[in-house]
């Protein structure tokens, strides 16, 4: 986080604390408490003031605005970048302009074990992330025994009585595989790439019963043993590779379901490496939403989520605990996806397609190597 950004965070916590109409330090008192260029500063201020939170007054000093009705937000995540992430901050973020609402940004990192939330902070509500939520993140821990309503974007937590926002998956996984079918697949495999939680494992799981109840009976799981901070399209690229090694005569699956868009990337690459087409060989399908999988070669099909959803459900799930005085049973919010279908999704390949490919194989491998013998 930027200097000025940090400053603007500590400040508009400070100003959450305290009553309309209080004066704030001057410009040069708080160049002086925090360390700080003037440019740094006046930034800082520029920004609360375009948020409606304090006004300067010309020879007398910045002041608190008077707010009525006004709702401060804190979204928690992680310090790992993310596409999906930065999309569902500016979901949170728009349902809170939508109410005339402010939102702050806080991210952590697993390897800090101080709690990292200054005892200072006042927030009407708190929006976490799944990250936070699942790997035993010390915020959380503080989170779950403060009074302020909590909300998880993107996981379901009822079982910790925690309200939630989230997508879907089991009836996400049910338009791929009947999409999958309608193509003739019947072999299909699903990639998991995500470090394992409680989440991931109910993925698996729907996968798992979905295809029994179709069913269809050789489809396996991929487990890529992603630990928490790791890359997943990494350990996918990685995993995928040596299971393709071991069946370089014969593909184990006509279609591969992957759930985050970095390992579907890391399959399509594999197959690739191994000498195998997608889709003509294998199709390939995410159940992540990527707004730059149409930009790919091939685009890639995948599951469509409106995360600007996800966050009109966290924050309208903090209105409500906000307005509600008496405690009540925590609630999940569940957004049903559409279906993306792009370049990487085609029909399964028939026998006679099957003995076309294998002898493109061996030819673009013997390519392969002339270019390699050339260049050596």
């Amino acid at each position: 986080m930027k200097k000025r950004e940090t400053l603007a965070v500590l400040l508009r916590n400070k100003i959450l604390s305290l009553p309309a109409q209080t004066r704030l330090p001057s410009v040069r008192a708080l160049m002086r408490q925090y360390d700080l260029s003037i440019s740094t500063v006046n930034s800082a201020l520029r920004q609360l003031e375009n948020e409606g939170l304090i006004n300067a007054r010309q020879g007398s000093g910045i002041y608190i605005n008077a707010r009525k009705n006004t709702r401060h937000i804190a979204f928690c995540r992680t310090t790992f970048p993310s596409l999906n992430a930065q999309i569902k901050e500016l979901g949170v973020m728009e349902a809170c302009t939508r109410r005339g609402w402010t939102m702050a940004t806080y991210q952590f990192h697993p390897e800090h074990t101080d709690l990292m939330f200054d005892s200072e902070i006042r927030a009407d509500g708190v929006v976490v992330m799944p990250e936070i939520a699942n790997f035993g993140y010390a915020i959380f821990k503080t989170l779950l025994t403060s009074a302020m309503p909590l909300a998880v974007l993107g996981c379901d937590t009822q079982l910790l009585k925690i309200d939630s926002a989230t997508g879907d998956d089991t009836a996400g996984l049910s338009l791929i595989l009947k999409k999958l079918i309608s193509l003739n697949h019947s072999r299909i495999a699903f990639l998991s790439t995500e470090p394992h939680c409680y989440e991931v494992d109910q993925k698996i799981l729907a996968f798992k019963n979905l295809t029994s109840l179709l069913d269809l009976h050789d489809c396996p799981v991929i487990d890529c043993l992603t630990q928490s901070g790791q890359a997943s399209g990494q350990t996918a690229y990685q995993t995928l590779h040596a299971l393709l090694k071991q069946h370089a005569k014969h593909l184990p699956f006509t279609a591969i379901i992957t759930c985050s868009s970095p390992g579907c990337y890391s399959a399509i690459r594999a197959l690739h490496e191994q000498g195998w087409s997608t889709p003509a060989d294998c199709s390939v399908i995410c159940m992540q939403d990527d707004p730059l999988a149409d930009y790919y070669i091939p685009s890639v099909a995948s599951l469509k989520w409106n995360y600007l959803q996800f966050g009109e459900e966290c924050v309208a799930l903090i209105e409500k605990r906000l307005a509600t005085k008496e405690s009540e049973a925590a609630r999940c919010v569940k957004i049903v996806p559409e279906l993306n279908v792009r370049e990487s999704l085609a029909e399964a390949p028939t026998k006679s397609t099957i003995s076309n490919l294998k002898f493109r194989k061996s030819r673009n491998k013997s390519v392969r190597n002339n270019h390699s013998a050339e260049s050596s």
